[in-house]
């Protein structure tokens, strides 16, 4: 089966890193629910990137001496429906 055509693939790297990939040509063939499900797990991921990254900036901040650590406002949305993302 061709890479293209598989609607679901994890990678393994050597590091112990795991990858998974969701071709989005197949996801009708999902139901809405895993759809709400996987988009929740990704808004939830993100929302962990954001958390680290903000910790890594502050930690520059830290080092370079700023006194107070940049904010930038996020407005906490409601996760999209379906049609929206």
């Amino acid at each position: 089966m061709a890479e293209q055509e598989k609607t679901f693939k994890l990678d393994f790297s050597p590091l112990g890193e795991v990858t998974g990939r969701f071709n989005p040509a197949e996801f009708p063939a999902f139901s809405d629910q895993t759809i709400s499900h996987v988009r929740e797990a990704n808004r939830h991921a993100l929302l962990a990137m954001r958390s680290v990254l903000d910790r890594l900036i502050e930690r520059l901040e830290d080092k370079e001496g700023t006194t107070q650590p940049t904010r930038i406002p996020v407005e906490e949305g409601e996760t999209p429906t379906k049609g929206q993302a």
